[in-house]
């Protein structure tokens, strides 16, 4: 079935902007601090 691969996808695609999302904040942090 192709909703699933779609769905998969859009997972996949989910936690890319997740980790991303959360890479940026850590720098944000980061260099707040200093």
């Amino acid at each position: 079935p192709p909703t699933k691969i779609s769905i998969k996808a859009l997972q996949k695609q989910t936690l890319l902007i997740t980790n991303i999302i959360s890479t940026i904040i850590f720098l944000y942090l980061n260099t707040s601090f200093f």
